[in-house]
């Protein structure tokens, strides 16, 4: 028998990872640009990146993501993702 392990479990090995780095790149991106060259849009993500009370709750919400199941997890991002519109 072949030891391989399957494509979906590899693939979630490294996944995450790049998605990170991904996201590090952009964000760095965004907060080397001078204040004064920023659209709307790269305002808006520099200024929740340098807030504390915006961003914890996300990190919050990531942690406890961690233990659910991968449709409890879609549920969650949908509701989270519906939300935004109706939030304060």
């Amino acid at each position: 028998m072949s030891d391989a392990q399957p494509v979906t479990a590899t693939a979630a090995r490294w996944l995450a990872p790049a998605g990170v780095l991904i996201t590090g790149a952009a964000l760095l991106a965004v907060m080397l640009r001078p204040a004064g060259e920023r659209g709307l849009m790269e305002g808006g993500v520099a200024y929740a990146i340098v807030t504390y009370d915006l961003v914890l709750p996300l990190v919050g919400l990531g942690v406890a993501l961690t233990p659910m199941t991968r449709w409890q997890t879609i549920l969650v991002a949908g509701i989270f993702i519906a939300g935004i519109p109706w939030g304060s």
